[in-house]
């Protein structure tokens, strides 16, 4: 009876560690409500709104004026505030990113619910939440940024104290252990933590490799954390790369791409140059499509529903051709016994 009782508590023990392995990429918006004059304002209705698929996410101020809402997927965000007696509250274009508290203190003005006061902007606020450092590439600089080879990760090297250590020849989406060649704050490489939506996706095979290079359409945004004292990061030497994929929105969204070489366009090589050698034949197509959307169902999942459900696909293949000559020279007999006269040099 005792074995199975320890059994059972090994058990639960190692399915709570798979869980706590997951970190968390969304974001959390937290701050207090106040009125004119400085006081709290308690059970005060806080609403998110993001605005590319209208999830809704509240909380109540409790009585010190606090409120919190956490787990919201990283995008553009409305936020209104509503309490009996005020003017409602509302704050467009709050830009939430990947893994951030952002915290948000709100004024409310005395008069009817049905009167509002509409902020757009705001000045940037110093980051008092949480003792971490993390720079973010946003979903702009994913779409708009050239990258060689469609490699997401590549953008790394935009912030400052990230160095990629890898060979520059080797950022195809494909050459999974070479493009985490990273080196954090001057630390060493091959010691970061790099995660998908939260999850692991370090590789298992060789040392600190990638698993899965999203396709660079499909990525929403992503942060490289520079220094880790939250809790829930760990098994780093490094920093952590923090990967988030897009999910479908309210509209739908179609696109396709075609990265192509060819000998024509391309400039020949050191060697070949030193010998009067033509370009090397190449041939290199990287092509593919995605789409996103919401999805509609009769009865069941409507347009202007409560229930929403989105879909988002992408495929992208790489095809390369070039062929690459090498020419060996073999020893004669008699040079194995020193005997070199029959070693000529090349044309």
């Amino acid at each position: 009876m005792r074995r199975t009782v320890l059994a059972r508590t090994a058990a639960l023990l190692c399915i709570l560690a798979a869980f706590a392995m997951s970190q968390e990429f969304r974001a959390t918006i937290s701050g207090r409500v106040f009125d004119s004059t400085g006081g709290v304002v308690p059970n005060a209705k806080v609403t998110a709104i993001n605005t590319a698929t209208n999830e809704t996410s509240t909380a109540t101020t409790d009585s010190t004026g606090t409120y919190s809402i956490p787990f919201l997927r990283p995008g553009n965000y409305r936020v209104t505030v509503q309490a009996e007696g005020f003017k409602q509250f509302n704050r467009e274009n709050l830009i939430l990113e990947v893994g951030r508290i952002v915290p948000l203190d709100i004024t409310l003005e005395v008069g009817m619910v049905t009167e509002s006061i509409n902020v757009t902007a705001e000045v940037a606020v110093l980051e008092t939440q949480t003792a971490s450092r993390a720079a973010i590439v946003n979903t702009r600089q994913v779409a708009e940024m050239p990258l060689n080879s469609r490699n997401p990760f590549m953008l790394g090297a935009m912030m400052s104290g990230v160095t990629f250590r890898g060979a520059a020849i080797w950022q195809r989406p494909f050459d999974n252990g070479a493009i985490a060649e990273w080196s954090v704050n001057g630390g060493r490489q091959s010691n970061n933590e790099f995660l998908l939506d939260g999850a692991p996706n370090n590789g298992q095979a060789g040392g600190n490799n990638i698993a899965y290079v999203p396709i660079v359409d499909a990525v929403q945004e992503f942060s490289v954390q520079q220094n880790s004292y939250d809790a829930q990061y760990g098994k780093t030497g490094g920093g952590v790369f923090n990967v988030v994929l897009k999910s479908g929105s309210n509209d739908f969204h179609v696109t396709a791409w075609e990265f192509m070489r060819r000998r024509a366009l391309d400039a020949n090589t050191y060697q070949n140059n030193a010998v009067g050698a033509p370009r090397p034949d190449h041939t290199l197509d990287q092509y593919g499509f995605q789409l996103d959307g919401p999805v509609y169902m009769p009865k069941l999942l409507k347009k202007d529903g409560a229930v929403r459900l989105f879909y988002m696909g992408s495929f992208e293949n790489y095809r390369e051709k070039w062929p690459q000559f090498l020419q060996n020279s073999y020893p004669e007999p008699e040079m194995r016994q020193g005997d070199f006269s029959k070693l000529t040099a090349a044309p």
